[in-house]
This record gives C-alpha cells, sequence and structure tokens, in this order.
C-alpha cells in the first residue's frame, strides 16, 4: 500500500490492468465528467476569476474536471482527499504557479458548492482508495470510453474532446504544412484553414485573441507552421488545431510581412518616383522625427551644427521601438505637415535587430510619410538595414548622420563657393571699371568737346542741307498731282457734252427734263426746250416729220 503514498510514473504504479472495482469506478467517473462537462466548465470558468475557459492549461481542466465531479456526485469520496489528489496529479503535469491556480479554484468550489463533508467516510484507507481509483480514472480514460455501450453523438463528442485535452503532447504541438482554404472574417477577426502536405489535412483556426501579434497575412499556397493545442469542435465531432501561433516556413514571418507589404504598396504607387519631393538647398528649420535619448539624436545635432548652424533644429521626440512607435511616428509627422514647422524632415532612429526596426515597416507610418506634404528623408538603422520607409520616403540615407549631411549644406564649402562668387564679381566689375574708363577717353576726344563751336557750324550746314532737299522733295511731291489734275480735266472735257454742243449740237428735252431722242417721243403742239452750246430754246412742235419724211 505505500505505492499510493505518492504518485509514480504509471508504468509503475499502473503495471497491470485495474481490477474490477477500479473499472467499475473508472466508467462512472468518466461518464460522468463527459455527461457534466459544461456543467463542470462553468464551475471552472466561474471561480477562476479574471480567465477565460480557453486560456487554462488543457491537463489543469481536466483534473479539476474530475475533482469537481467526484466532490458533488460522489460522496463517497472526502471533499479534503479529492483537492489533495487533485493538487498532487497536477504537480506532476504543470508549473507550481498552475499547481497554485489549481489549489485556489477547487478551494473556492468546496466552500461555495460542495455538500457538508461526511467525516465518517474521511478514513486513511478510503483516501487511499480514492486516490488509486482516481489516477486510474485519468490514465484509462480512453480505455472506459471504449468500454461504453451507447452514447449520443453530443456526448461521444465531449468525451472525444476531454480525452484529447487530457493528453498533454498535444497541448501545444508543432505542424508543418501548407495552407489551403484560407478564409478570414474581418467581423470577427478570426482565420480559418487547412494545412496539408502529401499525405493528408488538418483543419484550423486562429482565433481573434491569439492572432492579434500575426505579422503577415496568410495566403493559399504559403508553407508555415503552426502551433497550438488540439481539440474538438463537438459540433462538428472534428478534430483541429487551435493555433496559437503561425510563423512562415523557412524566412520568418517579419520578412513575409514585409515582402507583402512592399508589394502591395509598390503596386499602389506609394514608390513612385514622381511623387518625390525635391529637398530644400537651404532650410530654415530642420525637423528630427526619433527618440530623445538615443544617440543617433545626438549625432544628427552634432552634424547639424557643424555643418550649418544657421538652419533652426527642431526635435519631434516619438518611440521609435514596440507597439507604441509606429502610432507615435505618424502624429508626429502630422503635426509637422498640418503646422509647417519644418522644411525637411528626418525621420528615423540607430540600428537594431528586425524587431527593433518595424515600426518604419508599418503601414500607417508608411502611407503618412507618402501624404505628407513636408519633403522627409528616411533615416533608420545602417547602411544594410532597409524599411518599407526608405521605399516611401523623398530620400534614403544609409545613417542618421548621413541624413543630417544630406538636408544640410556644408558650411566650409558654403564659404568657399561665396569666396569664388566673390571673386568672380571682382573680376566682372573691374573688367566694367576698365572698360567705361576707355569709352570716358574715346568720349573726351570726341571733336564735340574739343571744339564745341566747330561742331555747332558743321551741323548748321547739314541742317541747311537737309532744308534743300526738303523743298525740292515738296516741289516735286505737289508738281506731279498738278499735273494729273490737268490730264484728268483734259479728259472730262473731250467727253463734255458742251464740246458736242459747241461743234453746233443741240440737246432737245421735254418740259419734265427727259431728253428726247427720237422725233416721235415729241408731241405735235407740245413744247420742247433746246439747249445749245450759248443758251437755251423754248421751242412749241408744229409738224413731226420722220425718217420716212411721213407727216404726223
Amino acid at each position: 500500500s505505500s505505492r499510493f503514498q505518492t504518485l509514480a510514473p504509471e508504468y509503475e504504479v499502473y503495471g497491470k490492468l485495474p481490477g474490477p472495482t477500479q473499472q467499475a469506478y473508472i466508467r462512472r467517473a468518466v461518464k460522468g465528467v463527459a455527461l457534466h462537462g459544461y456543467e463542470l466548465d462553468q464551475y471552472i470558468e466561474k471561480y477562476a476569476v479574471g480567465w477565460k475557459f480557453e486560456r487554462i492549461p488543457l491537463v489543469a481542466a481536466a483534473i479539476m474536471r474530475l475533482a469537481m465531479f467526484e466532490i458533488l456526485y460522489m460522496p463517497d469520496i472526502p471533499n479534503g482527499a479529492a483537492i489533495n489528489e487533485a493538487v498532487e496529479i497536477a504537480k506532476k503535469y504543470e508549473s507550481p504557479e498552475v499547481v497554485r491556480f489549481v489549489n485556489g479554484i477547487l478551494g473556492s468550489f468546496v466552500r461555495a458548492e460542495a455538500l457538508p463533508p461526511d467525516t465518517a467516510a474521511e478514513t486513511a484507507g478510503e483516501a487511499r482508495t480514492w486516490k488509486e481509483r482516481t489516477g486510474c480514472a485519468l490514465f484509462f480514460y480512453i480505455q472506459e470510453v471504449c468500454a461504453m455501450e451507447v452514447f449520443a453523438v453530443s456526448e461521444l463528442n465531449r468525451m472525444v474532446k476531454a480525452v484529447l485535452e487530457s493528453v498533454p503532447e498535444l497541448e501545444n504541438v508543432y505542424v508543418r504544412g501548407e495552407i489551403s482554404n484560407y478564409k478570414f472574417y474581418p467581423s470577427s477577426g478570426h482565420h480559418y484553414f487547412s494545412l496539408k502536405d502529401e499525405g493528408g489535412t488538418v483543419r484550423c483556426v486562429f482565433f481573434k485573441s491569439q492572432a492579434v501579434g500575426l505579422r503577415f497575412q496568410p495566403q493559399n499556397g504559403m508553407k508555415v507552421i503552426a502551433s497550438g493545442r488540439v481539440s474538438v469542435f463537438p459540433r462538428d465531432g472534428t478534430y483541429q488545431l487551435y493555433c496559437s501561433s503561425l510563423h512562415p516556413d523557412g524566412a520568418g514571418d517579419l520578412h513575409a510581412a514585409f515582402e507583402q507589404l512592399k508589394e502591395r504598396l509598390w503596386k499602389e504607387g506609394l514608390f513612385a518616383l514622381e511623387h518625390k519631393k525635391p529637398l530644400p538647398a537651404y532650410p530654415e528649420t530642420i525637423g528630427i522625427v526619433t527618440s530623445p535619448v538615443g544617440a543617433a539624436v545626438h549625432d544628427m545635432i552634432r552634424i547639424l551644427r557643424r555643418r550649418y548652424p544657421l538652419a533652426k533644429v527642431l526635435l519631434l521626440p516619438v518611440r521609435v521601438q514596440g507597439p507604441e512607435a509606429p502610432p507615435a511616428i505618424v502624429r508626429a509627422i502630422r503635426y509637422a505637415c498640418e503646422n509647417k514647422v519644418a522644411d525637411v524632415l528626418i525621420v528615423g532612429r540607430g540600428g537594431g535587430s528586425a524587431e527593433d526596426l518595424w515600426a518604419f515597416n508599418d503601414e500607417q507610418v508608411a502611407r503618412t510619410i507618402y501624404r505628407a506634404t513636408i519633403p522627409i528623408v528616411s533615416a533608420v538603422g545602417h547602411e544594410p538595414d532597409v524599411t518599407i520607409a526608405d521605399f516611401v520616403a523623398d530620400a534614403r540615407a544609409a545613417t542618421p548622420t548621413h541624413a543630417a549631411e544630406m538636408v544640410s549644406p556644408d558650411r566650409a564649402e558654403l564659404s568657399d563657393r561665396l569666396l569664388g562668387i566673390q571673386a568672380h564679381l571682382l573680376r566682372l566689375q573691374s573688367g566694367r571699371v576698365e572698360a567705361l574708363g576707355k569709352q570716358l577717353e574715346n568720349l573726351a576726344a570726341k571733336r564735340a568737346l574739343t571744339d564745341p563751336m566747330a561742331f555747332v557750324e558743321d551741323k548748321r550746314m547739314l541742317l541747311g542741307h537737309v532744308q534743300r532737299e526738303l523743298f525740292h522733295a515738296a516741289e516735286t511731291r505737289m508738281a506731279e498731282p498738278a499735273r494729273k489734275l490737268a490730264a484728268a480735266a483734259a479728259s472730262l472735257d473731250a467727253l463734255s457734252p458742251l464740246r458736242v454742243l459747241g461743234r453746233g449740237y443741240a440737246m432737245v428735252t421735254d418740259e419734265q427734263g427727259n431728253v428726247l431722242r427720237r422725233a416721235a417721243d415729241a408731241a405735235v403742239g407740245g413744247r420742247t426746250v433746246s439747249r445749245l452750246a450759248d443758251g437755251t430754246l423754248f421751242c412749241r412742235v408744229e409738224e413731226i416729220v420722220l425718217e420716212e419724211n411721213d407727216c404726223v
């Protein structure tokens, strides 16, 4: 009986199959736990203050289910013995924290829910017998499931679920496979997919609470390694892997997330060269978005003061590492753009691991840099470090100190350039003064300055000549119209009726002034007017004689 004083390895304690009494107990306990599984789980969640049932370790949950069933439905088992044995079994499979957790929940449960103990039953022999039967119930769980005669479907599913969850090896397993049938539901945040290889398929579910830290987007055909617990979904009766983590098989989840985001932003045009803004040549204010306590900010300020002390340096302090970093960087860039506090921004940090630099691979940080109205220089890590911010920014610097050199002109170079410009201007002005001096000498040698009266006489002679030319041109211009007028007058005179009348002809009209071209146009007894070269005759027609000499 000494072997019941402590839990030895099961292959020592249960070297042979349990006897009839133990088998009866096992059958009763396993069936009872399966039938009352939902009720027992509710008790566990009720007294596990602040813990959801799915967060409780599987072995601990199985131990507490059996102990609570003993306390509620098997009065022949002492409450204290049930709790003590549960704690002993928990010590074998769980950490000390979980053991204390199990002890606390069962203690609270007994005080609130259990019937008063039967002190007569609390004997050492019964306790030892209970210990033996409890151990059998745990380790012969599967045999009892097979021995039951008839179950409802839901009972069977719950029993299989309990069996799987009681196996420590299935509590946290790693599975390598290829994703297929992937579905993501944004409303719930849950991921559903299958993992397959050339020999089989297993269904998987990745709940939102576990997928919060997922850095990449799963896709069909992607090879991954999933870890989690194996259990049964009672409604469908199918076993599946409840994932607690998911990683790409090979390069790692950070690399996969980086490549996925880079490809998506490139397709959207966030890396286009035509969107890049030029850096100002001589900025008045230089903004720095980085950590105020790192070595990088001190290096940048030192470089800026040495190279271009005329510029103001504005530090926008942010966190550059951890989950709080991306929102802080986004707020700082937006503040700088909305308030126009700088002419150019340096956004970056010193070197570190891929996880340390991950804030600069955040999608919101990348989109904020793209929409910024101020030119931005990305300065993250060292030369080999490449982030999404480097692709989106208007310029990329290999290091933070290199970024400070990019945005600031060198004071020594500016001084040399100004001295060169000054020398060039002096040469230009000297040449101009020399040219003007020669021009002045030439003007001083002019006759107008050496003999002013001779100059006046020359101009007077020129004026007389011009006057004569003008008179001659005026006479010529006036004679030509007169000649043309005389020719036109002669032509008109030759065509004038008066010229014809002067040769003895007359123009005859009636009293109304109508010209009489034929004799028949006049009437006997009518009056006519005959105009001669030197006067007019008023006549009366006495007789009309036509060309045929007929009388009218």
